[in-house]
Formats: C-alpha cells, sequence, structure tokens
C-alpha cells in the first residue's frame, strides 16, 4: 500500500500515465470488500475521483480544439501579413495590423466553433463538469449529514421557506396598506 501512496502522489508518473492511472491507483486502494455496515465514504470519493480525472481529460480535449483553432489564426496572420509587406514598401500601421489579426482571429475561432469537434468537446466539458459537481455534493451532504451539519439541501429548503414567507408577508402588507388607503379616501 505504501508503494501506491507514492505512485499516486509523484508528479511524474501521475503526469507521465495521465489521470487514468490515477484513478485506477486510488480505486485499488479503497476498492476492498465492501460491508453492508461499512460507509461508502471511501467509494464516493473514489467516484469523486474519477469524475475528476473524466473533468480534466474532456477540458485537456477542449482545450486542444480551441488551440488548433488559434494556430490556424496565427498561420493566416503570419501569411497575411507578409503578404502585404511583400505589396508594400511602407511599413504595416498598428493599426491594420490589429484589424487583420482580429478579423482572421474572429474567422477562424467562430468557424472553429461551429464545428462538430469542438461542440462535441465542448459537451464533454460540460457534462463532465455537472456529473463532478453533482458527485461532489452528493458527497458533501452524506458527510454533513453524517456529523449532524445541515446540508445544502436542508438550507436550500430553509432558503425556499423563507422566500415565501417573505412574500407572503409582503403580499399581507400591500393588501391591508391598500385597505388602509380606501378607508382614508372620503
Amino acid at each position: 500500500m505504501n508503494t501506491m501512496f507514492q505512485q499516486i502522489l509523484d508528479p511524474m508518473s501521475a503526469s507521465a500515465a495521465g489521470n487514468e492511472y490515477v484513478a485506477s491507483a486510488i480505486r485499488s486502494l479503497i476498492g476492498g470488500p465492501q460491508f453492508a455496515d461499512v460507509d461508502d465514504t471511501a467509494l464516493r470519493t473514489s467516484r469523486l475521483a474519477e469524475l475528476y480525472a473524466e473533468m480534466q481529460a474532456a477540458k485537456i480535449r477542449f482545450d486542444g480544439v480551441v488551440a488548433k483553432a488559434w494556430a490556424k489564426a496565427n498561420e493566416q496572420f503570419a501569411t497575411a501579413v507578409e503578404k502585404r509587406r511583400a505589396q508594400s514598401d511602407s511599413p504595416l500601421q498598428p493599426v491594420d495590423v490589429l484589424r487583420v489579426w482580429l478579423d482572421l482571429a474572429d474567422s477562424a475561432l467562430t468557424h472553429a466553433q461551429r464545428g462538430t469537434e469542438y461542440l462535441e468537446a465542448q459537451s464533454a466539458v460540460l457534462r463532465s463538469s455537472m456529473e463532478f459537481v453533482l458527485a461532489q455534493r452528493e458527497l458533501g451532504e452524506r458527510m454533513f449529514d453524517s456529523i449532524g451539519a445541515p446540508t445544502r439541501s436542508e438550507l436550500d429548503e430553509v432558503h425556499r421557506s423563507v422566500q415565501e414567507l417573505k412574500r407572503r408577508v409582503r403580499a399581507l402588507e400591500r393588501k391591508q396598506s391598500d385597505g388602509a388607503k380606501r378607508g382614508a379616501q372620503p
């Protein structure tokens, strides 16, 4: 078990093997036999680590798609500036250079954002992020509940109740104010 911790904490091992290596190491650490009376916090923590690894992998893929669009814009920009420089004896003005860059970057990024690869990568980031947040919330709820602290769900319910009571009080105050105004008018 000690070597497993060393492998998890070793940055070279983790970066060389990737997120899946870390997730499988965590699974093997806590994946022993499960008994009915044993709390499943370790399993939830393991699942949270897996979801985090999936989310990071999705973000890396998405960043790669965006980086390709930036690289394409940079190539087009270099070509356009060189072409203009060859056509003119006077140096390009900074405003012109900026305008060329903005036009090309906007075009390249818009084209990339409309592509299937971008949409799939963005969808994977959103999906994995939401799964991670939900698992994180479930684990937090379980941990807070185990120590008798109010959970997020309980606080949300109290907040809804307070908001509903505020609405009712305002409605009653308006009704009372309207009644008092009618009584004061001749």
